[in-house]
């Protein structure tokens, strides 16, 4: 039987096949086969088949879309084409961006760039590794930082809330002069730098940083960043500073700070008229009950002079955390005696002080060694002044008049700056810089300072949209990593099909692929 050819419309386009019948033995009765034979194009015996098109290349995409968001949102691409030219632009973002989506070593980072949609959108990216130590040297310059800064603060319309905290980062480095000996915060015995960052809390992103040298103290950079903050046109903000910032001299620089800048701090308890508020204060009284967070609390309106000035603020105590920590002091009291009467039954007399020192450290006012009786016993009026503090605390502010709630509820935000700095020092790796010159070290601090805007502004999103509660940031990435572009050799880029959790992603973030 001959074979025929027939146009068959499939999806709104036509195509030819052949269709050849042939007898079926079982059921005794004329079937058809068909067979393609190609698209119809107006002529059915011309018709030829589509050339199988094969694929040149695939491309990590989707992890890039949330990114390219944030990029947008915080006008962060916008900022960097006026700032950068084209090159540096697109090399300040790969490797901003790396650090966020899979971290690599510098030597490393042109394997990843390779495979990503990145080295297709920013072709122009230097990647590799010598080139981009001579490039970190170059976009480590302080007019630089100090222009992305102000637009940044100029574009997200920040001001209201700032946070700032100061920590230590350390390194191996040899060749860094701002590397010092200082309060080591990572107790690793390495020489440190400083890295002060103010964070903006409504918009819940970076703004601005400073790298001091390692042996600079906390308290003297209160007047610096002061001086920059309203270099960038901020004059009207509560800046929220920890209690290892409190001193005089930093108090007076803040109140007599020629804007409108206030502050609330935590009172330190190294001050005499602060712990006499603590011990004094009739606090836990029916007047002074509140609620917080749907529990009992009790803050009372005090003044308290420090230095020339006489700062309002309020006393709290938190019942609930001030039985925790009574609890706590007695728990280790009664350990540290324990410890050291065993040592006494065995040990020379003469070694009692010694033991007494080793076992309780910064314990020991504690405790009263009878060396007479060879016993030791607990200093009671010591140990009662010490459960005056538990649960209690003092929040002070400047200018301003804040409500009890007011001014704990704007103080706990500092959260915010030390889940920063845990995002700078161990998400990202930062932690053990190795870097050959001042200047190159301050280029690599630009990116991370980029990334941690990014991945911040990307926890957000990752909260925002609820989807926190299925996936971590990195699982989010990771699932959206699986999105590939696909380069085909006529040079047309399509992508794979999304799956069911990829498309639950987007819709969450109100992204589309």
């Amino acid at each position: 039987m001959k074979a025929i050819k027939r146009i068959k419309n499939i999806n709104g386009k036509d195509y030819v096949y052949e269709v050849q019948p042939y007898y079926d033995k079982a059921t005794k009765k004329i079937r058809h086969k068909s067979k393609y034979i190609g698209i119809y194009s107006g002529d059915i015996d011309k018709a030829k088949p589509l050339r199988k098109r094969e694929t040149k290349a695939s491309y990590s995409y989707g992890e890039f879309i949330p990114v390219n968001k944030v990029l947008a949102d915080t006008g962060l691409l916008e900022i960097l084409e006026t700032i950068l030219n084209k090159t540096d632009m697109e090399t300040v973002l790969t490797l901003a961006i790396n650090k966020v989506i899979n971290p690599q070593p510098m030597h490393a980072i042109h394997l990843w760039y390779e495979d990503t949609i990145l080295s297709r959108t920013y072709p122009d990216a230097i990647i590799e590794s010598r080139a981009i130590s001579k490039f970190l040297k170059k976009i480590g310059m302080e007019k630089i930082r100090q222009q992305v800064f102000k637009k940044i603060i100029e574009k997200n319309n920040v001001g209201k809330v700032l946070l700032y905290d100061i920590t230590s980062i350390t390194s191996y480095s040899e060749f860094i002069q701002l590397l010092e000996y200082g309060y080591n915060r990572n107790a690793d015995g390495l020489k440190q730098v400083n890295f002060a960052l103010v964070v903006d809390k409504i918009n819940n992103m970076p703004i601005v940083y400073e790298v001091y040298s390692g042996s600079v103290v906390d308290t003297n950079t209160i007047q610096e960043i002061l001086k920059r903050l309203k270099s960038y046109g901020i004059k009207e903000s509560v800046l929220v500073i920890d209690r290892g910032f409190f001193s005089q001299t930093n108090i007076n620089d803040i109140i007599k700070f020629d804007t409108d800048m206030d502050f609330i701090i935590p009172a330190s308890l190294n001050t005499n008229t602060v712990c006499d508020s603590i011990e004094n204060e009739e606090i836990e009284k029916i007047q002074y009950l509140k609620q917080y967070n749907k529990k009992t609390m009790f803050a009372k309106p005090v003044a308290i002079k420090v230095g020339e000035h006489i700062l309002k603020g309020h006393l709290y105590l938190n019942p609930e955390r001030a039985e925790s920590e009574k609890a706590n002091i007695y728990v280790k009291l009664y350990d540290i005696k324990t410890k050291v009467e065993e040592k006494l039954k065995t040990e020379a007399k003469e070694l009692f002080e010694n033991i007494l020192n080793d076992i309780a450290k910064n314990y020991k006012k504690f405790f009263e060694l009878k060396k007479e009786t060879n016993s030791l016993e607990y200093n009671e009026t010591v140990i009662n002044q010490e459960l005056l503090y538990c649960g209690k605390f003092i929040l002070l502010n400047g200018k301003k008049d804040y409500s009890w709630e007011e001014c704990l509820e704007t103080y706990n935000k500092k959260i915010c700056v030390e889940e920063s700095f845990n995002l700078l020092k161990n998400d990202m790796e930062s932690a053990r810089l190795n870097m050959k010159c001042d200047e190159a070290f301050q280029g690599l601090f630009f990116i991370h300072f980029l990334a941690l805007i990014l991945k911040m502004k990307l926890h957000a999103l990752l909260k925002g949209s609820k989807l926190n509660k299925k996936y971590t940031l990195n699982m989010m990435l990771m699932e959206l990593h699986k999105i590939k572009k696909i380069e085909l050799d006529n040079g047309e880029i399509i992508m794979t099909i999304l799956t069911k959790s990829q498309k639950e992603i987007l819709k969450a973030l109100g992204l589309c692929a």
